[in-house]
Order: C-alpha cells, then sequence, then structure tokens
C-alpha cells in the first residue's frame, strides 16, 4: 500500500473517531440537563390534557419523578465511562487530544454532582490522567489545528504568529508551512519581564514544558566570569535547541526552536 493511500485510510479512521466522540459527548449534555444536575420536576405544573383527577395527577408525578431518577443514573454511569483512561490506537496528535478533552470536559460535568465520592475520585484520576497526556504534545512541530487546540484558542487560518497571554507570561509561536517552528517566552508585562520570577517561574516552566512535550526545569543562572556573567545560555533538549536570555541572573527571555533573533 502506497503512503499517499495509508495516509488517506489513517485521515479517515480519525474522521471517524472524531464523529463517533462528538455522538457520545452529545448524548452526555443531554443526559447532563437540568434533571440529571438534581432538578426536581415542578408538582405545580400544568398535567397532560388526558390526566384529569387526583389519581391520574398523582401517577403522573410519580412516573415524572421515576423518569428524573434514572437520568441521574445513567448520567453517572456515562460520566464514570467518560472518566475511565483511554488506550491510544494509531490516531493522530489531533485527534489523540480532542479524545483527552473530552476527558477533561467529563472532568468539569463530574464537579456539578457534588457528594459522590467514587466519582469524584475517579474524576482526579481522569483530571491527572488527562493533562498529563497533553503535557506529552510539543509545540514546537506541532501543526496548526493542534497548537491552538493545546492553548485552548480560537481558529487562526492564517496567522503567522500565535500568541497566547497568561497571567504572567506571553508565549509566540512562528508558524512555517503551517506548523510551529518555534516558541519564544517572554513576560507579559514591564513590571513581570523576569521569567524566573517566583511570580512568573511556575507559568513559565508550564509553558516551556508544553513547548517541548515534556516536564522541563528553568535553566539555572550560567556562571558568572569576572565582574559580569554571559548574556545567553544555550542548550538542547533531545534535538530541539533552547536558548536563553540574561540579565544578570534574571532570565528575560526563552527561545525553543528554529526561531531568528
Amino acid at each position: 500500500m502506497g503512503s499517499g493511500v495509508r495516509q488517506g485510510v489513517k485521515a479517515r479512521m480519525d474522521r471517524q473517531r472524531l464523529r463517533g466522540w462528538k455522538s457520545f459527548v452529545g448524548g452526555l449534555a443531554v443526559l447532563l440537563g437540568p434533571a440529571a444536575l438534581g432538578a426536581e420536576p415542578d408538582p405545580w405544573a400544568a398535567p397532560s390534557t388526558a390526566c384529569v383527577g387526583s389519581d391520574c395527577r398523582w401517577k403522573a408525578a410519580r412516573e415524572q419523578q421515576e423518569a428524573v431518577k434514572q437520568q441521574r443514573v445513567q448520567a453517572r454511569e456515562a460520566l464514570m465511562k467518560t472518566l475511565i483512561p483511554s488506550t491510544r490506537e494509531g490516531e493522530s496528535d489531533l485527534v489523540w487530544l480532542q479524545r483527552v478533552d473530552q476527558v477533561l470536559a467529563g472532568v468539569e460535568a463530574a464537579a456539578k454532582l457534588p457528594g459522590d465520592r467514587e466519582l469524584a475520585a475517579r474524576a482526579l484520576d481522569a483530571s491527572n490522567w488527562a493533562r498529563e497526556e497533553r503535557g506529552k504534545l510539543a509545540l514546537v512541530g506541532a501543526e496548526r489545528a493542534l497548537v491552538l487546540q493545546l492553548l485552548h484558542l480560537p481558529a487562526a487560518p492564517s496567522a503567522r504568529i500565535i500568541t497566547l497571554e497568561s497571567d504572567t507570561v506571553q508565549l509566540h509561536c512562528a508558524m512555517e508551512g503551517e506548523r510551529c517552528v518555534g516558541v519564544y517566552l517572554v513576560g507579559r508585562d514591564k513590571a513581570g519581564r523576569v521569567l524566573n520570577a517566583p511570580a512568573q517561574a511556575e507559568e513559565t516552566a508550564a509553558l516551556l514544558s508544553q513547548a517541548l512535550g515534556q516536564s522541563v526545569p528553568l535553566p539555572t543562572p550560567p556562571a558568572r566570569e569576572g565582574t559580569r556573567g554571559p548574556t545567553t545560555s544555550t542548550w538542547k533538549v533531545g534535538t530541539v535547541p533552547v536558548v536563553a536570555r540574561w540579565r544578570n541572573s534574571d532570565l528575560m527571555e526563552l527561545r525553543v526552536g528554529d526561531l531568528k533573533p
């Protein structure tokens, strides 16, 4: 089988998996309506025109309560299944990320059903698993759609620079040929330029790790030689080059991948 045919088959499989997950999530949304989240039937609601008399009203109310109870059971069962970590089956990074993010959506839905210890425990495990899987997908080298999904950004079909602004750090992803070739990290504002300052360090480390697709600590300041220290330090994570720019021991910017100065 030629490479073009294999790629076509793989793309069709990815689309089928994605359609399946969209259908499942749509059903889950129905189950997580007001009734599933604890809303009770309205005892003062107007009964069906076919229902006449107190006995009929009582029976209709009981049937409605039973239906609500069944919805809650189904919603819980669906959530418990959603929160089971998946096994990757050869799908593309984008389709896999979409599946992982559906687990995170289930975690958010579980938070709306308090008081269930078993559900809460599974949601916590699922959340940790999903965030770990997200962290394995590197921004550098990723296709545009994957970059946007990783960063939770809206579509940017032609932007050459994709930008994420967190509370303290700005991330810029340089796009060439519809792929991210490099990531640039800098403080968001003048008062928070130092990336390794306590207020920025955790966020900077998280974004650096996402850029590389693995957990990476912030670099340590380079050793001083004489009265002044080096202004830059360079190293590689696997095959990806990383450049840090320093002002004494302050980390001022990080460049990951193929970025021109």
